[in-house]
């Protein structure tokens, strides 16, 4: 996450974005103006794009942010790979007004087109959900289309993509070893990795991605054999993120299989009468993997042993009714396919709290956040009670969550307990965090927080094979928690090229030279703090041009 403003400055909620006007006959286009890195208060300079969805007939643009203001011929703009007649343009916002970019257009007909948009600093994660999933096109030409909605306070950066077709049956038939049917090349669609989107205009809700299919599926295959496995992510101009996963499915009778089940708290301790806890079951599916199934409506149901001193509700309540007096009580978790979890219960008001600790974290050592800029849950918090036995009760007791004052700036904690850091913290110097309970303020436990920059990470997407004369279009998806100061592309472990700015693409002459040889590709990304990390290896076949008789 962006570091934070000043509250007055947070709380002034400028996310105003509008095309001021246009003058004269031309048809308005699409304008966007997006951050190429996170926003931060520290920063003097802020790198933005303009992205324009249709430059035929644009002579040239104005750009104002702060003290910058320039105007750049449309001979000299940038072309949008994705959008034959856009063009984008970087820049960057300087001094006061540098939250505040605006671009003028102006066409050959002598009209212009106004767009402006102002950007804050703020905490809030996008919010994102899947849209569709459809197979379009026929024969050679089917292509697998995936949408989102994703919006935000303030913008949206991009949405990235990652996507992989699988038949239902080739799964099976290696046991629902994904890698391995896509080391089979069984994939009938995957973007090897993950594809950023960008927004074609402001407040853009809608984001799709339409991937070619490696192997075309009759009609028989979509309905009924089809499994695609999908990760998205949403990032906000301050670097704010928000993932989603899920599995979908081309036909309505393609079955999945849950294979086990976990549930937490594994086990639950009541004090009080006026106490309640509520279970969270996960189930391990055969292709989308562990997921959460709170609530009710999952599948999920729940049996008291003695209902008459322990209640549940379908949604997976649990509160006490009587003293369980040494009776072995529990609930049962149950869900179709899977062995069942027993959860024992114990309602004991002779119990008292005396402490708090962390699930997994020895008493006096740190737990570490492991990125920085990203909120970070804290592990379940365990209730200690008198007599020495613990149980976990973040689910039953709320809890008040303090820091001092010497973390304002780097370590922020919101009311859910997940922690946000925005600079290193060492785990020679950490930051005390105090968790109490809302009921008793007494009952409290005292931890240590430290936080790590973690590395960049990068992934390369290139076709598979090219023929001379082509030009290869080497993409790069690059991410850190604080920022990417540079990618390299290398091809057969010699730099081919540098990108210090998102979007981070190279393109590639394929000559004559180049005929029947193997390229090997690979991306570096170097973070913000010199940290590099190399990408998988991908290697291009290329092929002789046709030269029919």
């Amino acid at each position: 996450m962006g570091r934070r403003l000043s509250n007055r400055f947070v709380t002034a909620l400028l996310f105003a974005a509008a095309i001021i006007g246009t003058n004269g006959a031309q048809a308005a286009i699409g304008v966007d103006i997006r951050v190429a890195s996170p926003l931060s208060q520290s920063t003097d300079s802020i790198p933005y794009i303009a992205s324009l969805s249709d430059c035929s007939s644009l002579k040239q643009i104005s750009i104002a942010a702060g003290t910058t203001s320039e105007t750049v011929p449309a001979a000299e703009l940038a072309r949008t790979v994705s959008r034959p007649l856009g063009c984008y343009l970087q820049f960057a916002g300087t001094g006061d007004g540098r939250f505040n970019p605006s671009v003028t257009a102006e066409f050959v007909d002598g009209t212009t087109q106004t767009h402006t948009e102002s950007f804050q600093i703020e905490n809030n994660a996008p919010v994102l959900d899947w849209q569709n999933v459809a197979i379009q096109g026929a024969g050679n030409g089917q292509a697998l289309i995936v949408q989102a909605t994703a919006e935000d306070d303030t913008d949206i950066s991009y949405v990235t993509f990652s996507a992989v077709g699988l038949k239902a049956s080739d799964l099976r038939a290696v046991g629902g070893v994904i890698s391995e049917v896509i080391a089979r090349g069984q994939a009938f669609a995957n973007t090897e990795g993950s594809v950023q989107v960008y927004p074609d205009a402001n407040g853009q809700r809608i984001y799709s991605l339409a991937i070619p299919m490696r192997l075309s599926l009759d009609a028989a295959s979509i309905a009924h054999d089809g499994v695609v496995l999908l990760d998205a992510e949403a990032v906000d101009a301050s670097g704010n993120r928000v993932a989603r996963s899920r599995i979908a499915f081309t036909g309505a009778d393609v079955v999945e299989e849950a294979t086990a089940m976990s549930v937490a708290p594994s086990r639950i301790v009541f004090n009080n009468m006026l106490q309640s806890a509520t279970i969270i079951p996960s189930v391990q599916f055969q292709f989308r993997g562990l997921t959460p199934l709170p609530g009710s409506g999952t599948g999920v149901t729940y049996t008291s042993s003695h209902p008459d001193m322990v209640g549940i509700t379908p949604s997976g309540q649990v509160y006490p009714l009587a003293e369980t007096a040494g009776q072995d009580v529990t609930i049962r978790v149950s869900y179709p396919g899977v062995q069942d979890v027993v959860i024992p219960v114990t309602v004991d008001l002779t119990k008292r709290l005396v402490g708090l600790e962390l699930n997994g974290v020895i008493v006096g050592e740190s737990f570490v956040l492991p990125r920085l800029n990203a909120p970070i849950s804290l592990p379940a918090i365990l209730g200690v009670f008198d007599d020495g036995t613990r149980a976990e009760v973040s689910t039953q007791l709320k809890m008040t969550y303090s820091l001092p004052d010497s973390a304002n700036g780097i370590l922020s904690i919101d009311s859910r307990g997940s922690l946000t850091a925005s600079s290193i913290i060492p785990d020679s110097v950490p930051i005390p965090l105090t968790v109490s309970l809302v009921a008793d303020s007494s009952v409290a436990g005292a931890f240590n927080i430290a936080a790590e920059d973690a590395l960049p990470e990068v992934n390369l997407t290139v076709p598979a094979s090219a023929q001379v004369g082509d030009v290869l279009s080497i993409v790069a998806e690059a991410t850190d928690d604080v920022r990417v100061a540079e990618v390299r592309f290398l091809l057969n472990g010699t730099v081919l090229g540098r990108k210090t700015n998102a979007p981070y693409q190279l393109d590639l002459d394929i000559p004559e030279q180049l005929a029947n040889q193997s390229l090997v590709l690979q991306a570096m990304a170097i973070d913000s703090a010199g940290h590099n990390v190399m990408s998988s290896e991908h290697t291009v076949k290329v092929q002789a041009k046709a030269n029919p008789t």
